[in-house]
């Protein structure tokens, strides 16, 4: 193809035409499309495209890798505190605030700012039933010390009352982590 036009100097031009490049050059006097450097463009912009490509199916790849593995957490959690509380482990509705405060405080667990979002996950996201009402565990949250797994309580003294509860939080980590 050839384009007219007066122009002065020689060599290779590129100009933006409809948000698209074409390249030019000017050999004796005359304007011609540069189909070289045309083709080569389009192949640096498809490769760029193939890299995005690639790096988008990774991204996705790597955030569905994430989703699997915290389904799976949930689902070991899940069954943790199905079979506490099947075993009797779960005695009181205070137990299952211990249960949080334990996850609260163990590096590799759901972390919960509130009584209420804890009730959330377990009800809604990991959908237990009898999950005792927000202010059992708020209860609980009160009365407990310290840092896991060395609680101390304030609305108990007896040495056998504070290791049953510590015992709680103890096999709860200790089971799902057995599991993981």
């Amino acid at each position: 193809m050839e384009v007219k036009g007066n122009f002065i100097n020689y060599g290779s031009y590129v100009d933006v035409h409809d948000n698209e490049r074409v390249y030019l050059s000017v050999e004796k006097g005359k304007v011609k499309i540069d189909e070289a450097k045309v083709m080569e463009a389009e192949a640096e912009k498809m490769e760029a495209d193939a890299e995005k490509m690639e790096a988008d199916a990774e991204k996705a790849e790597a955030e569905a890798e994430k989703a699997e593995a915290k389904v799976s957490a949930n689902r070991i959690i899940a069954d943790t505190i199905n079979g506490m509380k099947t075993s009797g482990e779960l005695k009181k509705m205070g137990d299952w605030g211990l249960l949080m405060i334990a996850m609260n405080q163990t590096d590799d667990m759901p972390d919960f700012a509130t009584p209420r979002s804890y009730v959330d996950y377990l009800s809604l996201e990991l959908k237990i039933e009898g999950v005792p009402c927000e202010s059992s565990i708020s209860k609980m949250v009160g009365k407990t010390r310290g840092m896991f797994p060395n609680w101390t309580f304030t609305d108990t003294t007896d040495i056998m009352e504070t290791n049953r509860r510590i015992n709680v939080g103890k096999c709860f980590i200790a089971a799902v982590r057995k599991r993981r």
